[in-house]
């Protein structure tokens, strides 16, 4: 598990219970990149019908424009 999850999985734990709202400083590339592969890439799109669209042209570009 990455240093990030951990330290996300660290916070979660002492704030059981209240939402974690400022995650920014822990996604970087690498986090995104490996959500990215773990995804169902044949489950059923989002609300907005083209997050996975998205997201598959954010990973192959290298989340520069994401």
């Amino acid at each position: 598990m990455s240093t990030h999850k951990l330290q996300i999985a660290d916070r979660a734990s002492k704030h059981k219970g209240e939402a974690l709202t400022n995650l920014h400083q822990y996604i970087d590339v690498e986090l995104l990149t490996s959500s990215y592969r773990q995804l169902n890439k044949t489950s059923s799109v989002g609300v907005d019908e083209k997050a996975g669209m998205r997201m598959g042209y954010a990973y192959r570009t290298g989340f520069r424009n994401y």
